[in-house]
């Protein structure tokens, strides 16, 4: 870690240690001190999980550890007046990610939202209280938290958004960007401290629109939004998804249905705009999309409940999403189906035309069909061991018995695998394996590579990457699901 002169661009490091990263660092508001976060055990490359929160003087000298958890602690921020810090910790294996906050000298952490049950993650801390966000029912508001009540207040705005970023000002305005289903992020201003509406606790929040640089393109578009879905599991948990019909749309017709499934599995489908839906619409495919157990937004119980069963009941849950969708909807044509997803829901994707053959067509992207194999050749500090309740040799069957690999054999819907040749999390061997497979069993598939892109991230490479992908991806749903299966 190195501070930098403005002025003159002088620079000086104040950490030493090649075998550490030094991440988040934090002015404290005095300017004489930095927090940070570090993991120093030695095993951050090796499945290891015990980040720290250290204090160093600006000026350079010995780190100094402050956050006590054996888990991780992250995103460390001083207080207003620079005599606490606090930081986002976990206190034992696989618990909820809370805001701890303790003396900056040392002592006990105190919880501040051990009643709020979701996991949170960045906040800020200005003189009203520490603000944050985090996934909620498909929504991603705004909280504020009360420091010294330990109470958790939903900012009110306009209910079904999602806030991507927020900034604070000292007089209690607050910016944030939010989405909704049919326009993308925008800038929205408002007072965290204005009356809040009637019956409600919190601020009045950011609601005034200053900034709408989609308007023109919005106006010569044609965008839908998602009806809600919800259901019950097969053993009766609640789920929650969403169900966008095709454009455009004539109730008297069948039209071909999407189901997309996101990654994690700790993902959240919900209320943002999400514009590969927008152009599946517009092709004239409904699409559906759920948050199956294991999801964020729903609490911890809901985010562990598919520990130890990735492929299980996670899977039942998002196939009997598409039985309730069917059940509901008479315009969708159950012999037109097709499924796609990236990472955890290209896993799944894999994982589904493995174990059924109601699928006209499937497009896994950077996803898993091995997990004995994956254990050895993903970058390391991601092996999921927990999620399997050991190593490949302590639950050998269990990672082979959720690899859709072993049941290659069974797979019949025509497959388009997309992979990104610098994928080291889901490494490339995972969809070269699982087509070369689904080729000796003769089932219609095609193998399209990407040179120089990363695990899941085409949006953030090469432009004509992305087009591509989304165009193949189409084109692929187009050839086998717009006809009839059995239809010239």
């Amino acid at each position: 870690m190195f501070v930098v002169d403005i002025a003159t661009g002088a620079s000086r490091q104040l950490t030493e240690g090649p075998e550490f990263d030094n991440l988040e660092p934090a002015w404290s508001p005095d300017g004489k001190s930095i927090a940070f976060v570090s993991d120093r055990t030695g095993k951050a490359s090796d499945g290891g999980r015990n980040t720290d929160v250290f204090i160093v003087a600006a000026e350079g000298g010995p780190s100094r550890k402050v956050s006590p958890h054996a888990e991780a602690n992250n995103f460390p921020a001083f207080s207003p007046d620079g005599k606490f810090i606090a930081f986002t910790g976990v206190a034992a294996e696989a618990g909820q990610s809370d805001i701890y906050m303790m003396p900056v000298e040392g002592g006990t952490p105190v919880n501040l939202t051990e009643a709020f049950d979701e996991r949170v993650n960045r906040f800020v801390w200005v003189n009203s209280g520490i603000y944050f966000t985090t996934n909620m029912r498909g929504e991603v508001p705004l909280f504020k938290l009360d420091v010294a009540a330990k109470r958790v207040d939903k900012i009110q705005a306009s209910q079904g958004v999602q806030v991507t970023s927020f900034s604070l000002a000292a007089d209690g305005t607050v910016a944030v960007t939010r989405s909704g289903f049919r326009h993308p992020a925008d800038i929205f201003v408002g007072d965290v401290a204005a009356p809040p509406a009637a019956g409600a606790r919190g601020g009045g929040g950011p609601n005034r629109h200053v900034i709408d640089m989609n308007r023109p393109l919005l106006s010569e578009r044609t965008l839908v939004a998602a009806e809600e879905l919800k259901y019950k599991a097969n053993d009766g948990m609640d789920i929650q998804g969403w169900l966008e019909k095709a454009l455009p749309f004539d109730p008297t017709r069948k039209y071909p249905l999407v189901l997309r499934i996101h990654g994690g599995p700790s993902g959240m489908y919900g209320t943002n705009f999400d514009h590969e839906v927008q152009v599946l619409a517009g092709r004239g495919y409904g699409v559906l999309f759920v948050n199956p157990r294991g999801s964020s937004g729903y609490g911890q119980t809901f985010l562990r409940a598919n520990n130890k069963d990735w492929g299980g009941k996670d899977y039942t849950d998002i196939i009997k999403g598409l039985d309730t969708a069917l059940a509901q909807n008479t315009w969708i044509d159950p012999q037109r189906l097709g499924v796609y997803g990236c990472s955890y829901g290209g896993y799944m994707t894999n994982w589904i035309i493995s174990q059924t053959t109601r699928f006209a067509a499937a497009a896994p992207e950077c996803a898993i069909s091995n997990w004995v194999t994956l254990w050895g050749t993903t970058d390391g500090a991601y092996s999921p061991e927990e999620a399997f309740g050991g190593s490949p040799w302590e639950t050998y069957d269990l990672w082979w018995g959720r690899s859709p690999y072993k049941f290659a054999q069974n797979v019949k819907t025509p497959t388009l695998f997309i992979h990104g040749e610098s994928d080291i999390r889901v490494p490339i061997d995972q969809a070269e394996m699982m087509f070369r497979a689904l080729k000796r069993h003769g089932v219609n598939t095609e193998f399209v590579r990407y040179p120089g892109e990363s695990h899941g991230k085409f949006q953030n490479g090469k432009p004509a990457h992305y087009v591509d992908r989304i165009e193949r991806v189409l084109a692929w749903f187009d050839k086998y699901t717009v006809p009839r299966r059995g239809s010239n």
